[in-house]
C-alpha cells in the first residue's frame, strides 16, 4: 500500500511539473508578437523590413501577417513603404504575401502595383517572379481612397506606364511591355467600373 501511495505521489508530482511547464510555455508564447514589435509606438520605429524578416523566419509568414494585419496603423505603414518602391520593402512584401490571404494579399499586390510608378525594377526583380505580372500590373485598387475616382485611377495608370517606359534594361524589355499591356487593359475595366 505504501508503494502505491509513493507511486501516486510521484505521478502527481510529474503531472504538476508537466502542467507548470505547459503553463509557462503558454504564458511565454502569448506576448511573443507584441515583443517582436516592441519599441516606440510610432510604426516607423517599431516595424522595419529587418524586424519583419526575422519574425517571419522565427514564427512563419502566416502568423506575422495576422499580427501585422490586425494593427491597421502598422499594416498601412507597411503598405505605404512598399508602394513607395523601396527594394527592401518590396522583398518583404513577397515574404508577407506567402503568408497572406484575402484582404491582406490584395493590399500587398495593390502596394506593389503602386511601386511601379516609382521603382519598377525591384518589383520586376523580386515580386513578379513570385506573385505574377498579371496581378501586380492590373491597375490601382478603386477601393483605395487614393484611386476611388475615374480620373485618379487613370492618372495612376498613366504614371505607372510612363515610369515603365523609362526602363532601359534590355533584360526587362519584355516584362516592361507585358506590364504596360496589362495596365492598358485595366483602363478599360476601370472605365467600365466607373460608368456602370
Amino acid at each position: 500500500m505504501i508503494a502505491l501511495w509513493e507511486e501516486h505521489l510521484e505521478l502527481t508530482s510529474l503531472s504538476r511539473i508537466k502542467n507548470i511547464l505547459i503553463l509557462f510555455v503558454g504564458i511565454a508564447w502569448l506576448p511573443f508578437m507584441s515583443s517582436c514589435w516592441a519599441g516606440d509606438n510610432h510604426p516607423n520605429k517599431s516595424v522595419s523590413p529587418d524586424i519583419i524578416h526575422i519574425n517571419i523566419e522565427k514564427y512563419g509568414a502566416h502568423k506575422v501577417v495576422a499580427e501585422l494585419y490586425s494593427d491597421q496603423e502598422k499594416w498601412s505603414y507597411i503598405n505605404e513603404e512598399i508602394g513607395a518602391g523601396n527594394a527592401q520593402w518590396i522583398k518583404i512584401a513577397v515574404e508577407l504575401y506567402e503568408g497572406s490571404d484575402a484582404g491582406a494579399s490584395e493590399m500587398l499586390v495593390s502596394s506593389l502595383g503602386e511601386a511601379l510608378a516609382s521603382a519598377p525594377e525591384p518589383v520586376f526583380k523580386y515580386a513578379i517572379p513570385k506573385i505574377g505580372l498579371g496581378l501586380i500590373c492590373s491597375g490601382p485598387d478603386v477601393d483605395n481612397p487614393k484611386f476611388n475616382s475615374y480620373n485618379a485611377a487613370v492618372a495612376a495608370i498613366e504614371k505607372r506606364k510612363n515610369r515603365l517606359m523609362e526602363i532601359n534594361d534590355p533584360k526587362l524589355k519584355e516584362l516592361k511591355y507585358d506590364c504596360i499591356k496589362h495596365l492598358k487593359q485595366s483602363e478599360n475595366h476601370i472605365k467600365y467600373f466607373f460608368t456602370h
